[in-house]
């Protein structure tokens, strides 16, 4: 007769499934953590005087480039990652 396959659970399977969502869940805090930490940077630096209106703008235009800089990275991270998954084309 035919005997349907068998479907239970494999836990070395889910195993593995579940470490290498543990690991982008990992890696999705530290993105936020490094952004979040970039951004308060930008906020405490703009409440600092440096001296003069151009030391403030150019301590306030590194700040900025640098946060701009880490989204970039994170932008293209996140779409290498969407792209190698097949979410998109």
């Amino acid at each position: 007769m035919n005997n349907p396959p068998d479907v239970s659970p494999d836990s070395k399977e889910y195993e593995e499934y579940a470490h290498g969502v543990q690991k982008h869940v990992r890696a999705y805090l530290m993105v936020g953590a490094i952004l979040i930490s970039f951004t308060a940077l930008t906020v405490a630096l703009s409440y600092v005087n440096f001296g003069t209106a151009k030391a403030n703008i150019a301590v306030a235009t590194i700040a900025s480039f640098l946060c701009a800089i880490a989204l970039v990275i994170y932008g293209v991270w996140f779409y290498r990652k969407m792209k190698r998954l097949g979410i998109i084309a």
